[in-house]
């Protein structure tokens, strides 16, 4: 398939004139929560049944490339570049643009872990924001210190990990 995330399938498929929900729902090649998340949300709204995009970019972008936040990391990955705080060394969460739940094709109120070297790195939609678990792990295994930056990294295909 060459659009890869969801986002890009769905502008594909509004490209092509295919509108309308339930049939674009039905022929989804990702999970249709996934799909619904992304159909009435950021880039896209549902009128009378089918699918548009908006006329005007709203914050929440479901875009990678869009996304002021995120750099491209090459082969399909994202980066966020993330200054390290002594929250962030002590274990809590990391707020996350949109965009990268969009890449990983995570439904809202719903979650996805991802590979990395140190295990399991959730990602998580919420009503309206992503997070990211704690990545204090990471952090430790790059003798990473308060006010240092670091890249988190996540790749389409399941992979997380933290960079310099």
């Amino acid at each position: 398939m060459q659009n890869t995330t969801i986002p890009d399938w769905v502008a594909a498929e509004i490209a092509a004139g295919r509108t309308e929900l339930q049939p674009l729902l039905d022929r989804a090649p990702f999970p249709t929560a996934a799909v619904r998340t992304v159909a009435e949300s950021g880039d896209f709204h549902i009128t009378g049944g089918h699918v548009a995009r908006i006329s005007r970019p709203r914050l929440g972008t479901w875009f990678p490339q869009h996304e002021p936040r995120l750099t491209d990391a090459g082969a399909g990955a994202w980066a966020l570049p993330v200054t390290v705080t002594a929250e962030l060394l002590d274990g809590a969460v990391v707020p996350v643009p949109r965009a990268v739940a969009g890449l990983l094709g995570v439904p809202r109120h719903y979650q996805r872990t991802l590979t990395s070297e140190l295990g399991g790195q959730l990602v998580h939609l919420g009503e309206r924001d992503a997070i990211t678990g704690p990545i204090d792990r990471f952090l430790a295994a790059l003798n990473a210190r308060a006010g240092e930056r670091v890249e988190l990294v996540f790749d389409p295909a399941g992979r997380f990990t933290v960079r310099r």
